[in-house]
């Protein structure tokens, strides 16, 4: 970030300077006589249309309210600012309001000197005809430096949105008003999904507008002032509630500033609303509706999901079912795992093959012997021409069958770069894994064979111990179930959860035991949500799984992520695992929410999806989706 406000900073610095430059000039040129007409002489205006009223006024007054936008940007990035933070970004606010008066103020004042009127193209601007007024001569280049340097703050403008409306959308996102993946950071530290929901939008307004900057900015300034109206209004109400310290001359202040910027946006909208205004009067009631319904659905949700049953009940897994196409290192290194989860196993072969059934219980037994458990291996071969119709119907006929018991499909995946982007070239992979997704009672296994090797058979056989590592966020029924899976299947778990860093001092320990919080950073303590997890987290176990000594119990492990990811410190966290250890059978057990609706599902998951598409990358882990639906509770 430091680097980045050094490089936008020294345009900024070039364009002040050169104005401050003109403004003095322009001024000293004027007021000496430098002007070959009288100050204020404007050029006649021919067939005016329009007489002096006071719409027109308005008009006048509203286009040039919106030279006041922009230092709202400010406020979204008081937490950029070293500390105290609060006081720096004051100093900043009152420098940039100072030096929009003294820039608007000049230049006003050397339009009037000079005479510029706007041309009706546009071209060109009042700000270059008053330099082109003022620097003649051998200082002519300077015309040029006022040029360039307007050019490139204008192009360093639109950066503003893409720093200011991302962090709105994460403020938003965690008050459960947006989608809380608009409160994620992605892999470069920024929030990717609002920059690129902003890109999206800003071409979307750019081509519907026809890039026309006379209606545009009517957009921006409506936009703008609303914010501000809301905000001072909001500090108003925030000062009759509490009451404290200089509440009086605060509610003076912020109810004055409030009544002023509700003014201006009044006078926009009515003055402007053939230009485009009338937008902004649809756009903010939906996008209201659209605030109450996200924040309606997180909040039932969540509630749903606290008062929904524990389900004390261990999860066992009754069948894994292996799909067959053909025979490959995919599905080879499916049919090993699914051996060493110590079930029988049903093979469907969807690829016709009469010889398959022989190959696949000799495959199936060379892996079960590695772990020495006794599997069954059944193959069944549905009527040709059925394909994922009959692994559905199989799979319903095995859940009705096995009761409160789950039922395993292992999906036969490769390694991909592209992560889930890569599932499009194997469109039957994601048929399937979309088709088990609103299925409880399954759980869908993906282990990504590599093309390149034939070891995906060997890592599986020579695994002396199953480890399954489940991410958690909370102590709910979606972790209860995925540990209960877990348990299931491997011999060792492990409890995943990220700490959001908090500035602290504490001592580096480089060990880590087993429910201890790894300190990454000396100077970051967890979050009170990590803190108060650790603490509850053995009587949660022993109250919702128990002491059962056939199954392993959970152990918490919680790294501290220093810049409030998650997704990027899980993945860290599973390559160093599974580095240190080489003979384990790795899980990752993912618990995920699935909703009535698809269009609250997009809600949800997005973290597990993240972490999903990058473990498509590798084929050191397997993947389980232990999915828990609300719909109809």
């Amino acid at each position: 970030m430091r680097e980045a406000g050094a490089f936008f900073s020294l345009p900024t610095y070039v364009f002040v300077a050169a104005m401050l430059v003109l403004i003095g000039f322009g001024l000293f040129t004027g007021l000496t006589g430098g002007v070959h007409h009288a100050i204020g002489h404007y050029p006649p205006v021919l067939n005016p249309t329009e007489a002096l009223t006071p719409f027109l006024v308005l008009t006048a007054f509203a286009s040039g309210c919106s030279s006041m936008t922009g230092i709202e940007a400010v406020s979204d990035s008081v937490r950029s600012f070293r500390d105290p933070p609060g006081d720096n970004a004051a100093k900043t606010l009152v420098i940039l309001g100072a030096l929009l008066v003294l820039l608007f103020i000049g230049v006003t004042l050397l339009d009037v000197i000079f005479g510029v009127e706007p041309k009706p193209g546009g071209s060109p601007t009042v700000l270059a005809q008053i330099a082109a007024d003022t620097f003649r001569g051998p200082g002519h280049f300077f015309f040029y430096v006022i040029q360039f340097s307007t050019t490139l703050v204008l192009i360093l403008a639109a950066n503003a949105s893409f720093n200011g409306f991302p962090r709105l959308c994460a403020f938003l996102a965690r008050d459960d008003r947006l989608p809380h993946r608009f409160g994620a950071f992605g892999d470069r530290l920024v929030y990717s999904a609002a920059i690129l929901f902003l890109t999206g939008v800003a071409v979307a307004v750019v081509l519907t507008f026809d890039a026309n900057t006379n209606h545009l900015i009517n957009l921006y300034a409506i936009g703008v002032f609303t914010a501000f109206t809301l905000a001072q209004a909001a500090l108003v109400r925030y000062q009759l509630h509490h009451r404290t310290g200089h509440w009086r001359r605060n509610v003076f202040v912020n109810g004055l500033g409030a009544s002023a910027t509700a003014l201006v946006d009044v006078i926009v909208m009515v003055v402007k609303f053939r230009l485009g205004a009338w937008v902004v009067l649809i756009i903010i009631p939906l996008l209201v509706l659209l605030f109450w319904f996200v924040g309606r659905h997180y909040v039932e949700m969540r509630r749903r999901v606290r008062s929904a049953a524990d389900g004390d009940q261990p999860l066992d897994p009754y069948k894994t079912v292996v799909p067959i196409w053909a025979l490959d290192p995919a599905t080879r290194r499916a049919l090993a795992y699914a051996a060493t989860l110590g079930r029988d196993v049903v093979a469907l072969n969807l690829g016709g093959d009469p010889g398959l059934a022989a190959q696949v219980s000799e495959l199936g037994k060379a892996a079960a012997a590695g772990t020495h458990r006794e599997v069954r291996i059944d193959v069944e071969t549905p009527p040709r021409g059925q394909g994922l119709g009959a692994l559905l119907r199989l799979i319903d006929r095995l859940s009705r069958e096995s009761g409160p018991g789950i039922v395993t499909v292992m999906v036969p995946d490769v390694v991909t770069s592209a992560g889930m982007l890569g599932l499009l070239r194997h469109p039957r992979s994601l048929r399937l894994k979309l088709a088990l997704l609103r299925r409880t009672g399954v759980v869908a296994v993906s282990y990504p064979a590599d093309w390149r090797g034939e070891s995906a058979i060997t890592e599986i056989i020579g695994a002396r111990r199953r480890v399954a590592i489940v991410p958690v966020s909370g102590l709910d029924v979606l972790t209860l179930r995925a540990l209960h899976y877990a348990q299931a299947i491997a011999d060792e778990v492990l409890a995943l959860h990220i700490a959001t860093g908090q500035p602290g001092d504490v001592a580096h320990k480089a060990a880590l035991a087993p429910g201890e919080i790894k300190q990454d950073d000396p100077g970051i303590l967890p979050d009170e949500e990590a803190r108060e997890l650790a603490a509850s987290w053995d009587s949660w176990v022993v109250e919702q799984l128990g002491w059962d000594p056939d199954r392993p119990r959970p152990q918490l492990v919680i790294p501290v992520s220093p810049y409030r990811t998650v997704v990027q410190p899980v993945l860290r966290y599973l390559a160093a695992y599974r580095e240190n250890n080489q003979d384990a059978l790795c899980t990752v057990v993912l618990p995920e929410l699935v909703t009535r609706h698809w269009w609250n599902q997009i809600l949800h998951n997005h973290r597990a999806f993240h972490i999903k598409a990058a473990l498509l990358g590798h084929s050191d882990f397997a993947v389980a989706d232990v999915t828990y639906e609300l719909a109809g509770r």
